[in-house]
């Protein structure tokens, strides 16, 4: 998989994201039913000598098992994310939900303050990434709402404040510069089996011919 998809974010600042082969992961659900219904047959009754025949009895009803419930798997609510907050290098900012177009460009982050989350990553309350982005810096306005996550220490903690007015809250494990050209992209956005939050802005030096910075910053945290 290339690396392009941590690359046009740091072309020039405020510009997109690009993704080439991201992979979405669906799970799929396999309906579960029960055993197919009995078929039921009339049984056959031998006739005997003639006899004189009885008042009619009213048969007593035949009880019938009631069926079983059937019980949906408990699925955590998704709740849309609303800030991201990191106390110790004072971020707290709004965060909007980004996609990935058909031709594999991932939006780009709206603004300086702002942090993309995309929808093809998970959200808080379930195991998967939480994939975001953010601006180191910004065309006529400077350091922008990413430029110090390079500077996160492990078990510095990130919140991520959700609309229901939950918080989700993580600790860092690792704080990562990849050159742009060897970045591992699956490792980087690809899904994970406990809750991981996923931080990518750009990061090493500036290289002023081609307008774009030759590294990535990655923070991964999971969840507290």
């Amino acid at each position: 998989m290339r690396t392009l998809l941590l690359r046009a974010i740091c072309l020039v600042a405020g510009l997109g994201l690009v993704v080439i082969g991201a992979i979405v992961v669906f799970n799929l659900l396999d309906d579960e039913t029960g055993p197919p219904p009995v078929d039921t047959t009339l049984l056959g009754v031998d006739e005997g000598p003639t006899v004189t025949p009885r008042p009619t009895e009213t048969p007593l009803p035949t009880a019938t098992a009631a069926p079983e419930p059937t019980v949906a798997p408990t699925v955590a609510p998704e709740v849309p994310i609303a800030r991201l907050v990191i106390p110790s290098i004072r971020v707290n900012a709004p965060v909007t939900p980004r996609g990935v177009s058909a031709d594999g460009v991932m939006e780009d982050p709206k603004g300086p303050t702002e942090v993309a989350w995309y929808t093809f990553s998970a959200l808080p309350n379930r195991p998967g990434n939480i994939v975001m982005a953010g601006h180191v810096d910004y065309i006529n306005y400077g350091a922008a709402v990413f430029y110090s996550i390079g500077k996160l220490k492990q078990g510095d903690e990130i919140r991520i404040d959700l609309q229901n007015g939950e918080t989700a809250t993580y600790r860092v494990t690792s704080v990562t510069l990849y050159d742009e050209a060897t970045a591992p992209v699956a490792e980087i956005v690809g899904p994970t089996d406990v809750e991981t939050v996923t931080l990518i802005t750009c990061g090493g030096v500036f290289n002023r011919a081609l307008r774009e910075y030759e590294s990535r910053t990655v923070v991964k945290a999971e969840r507290a």
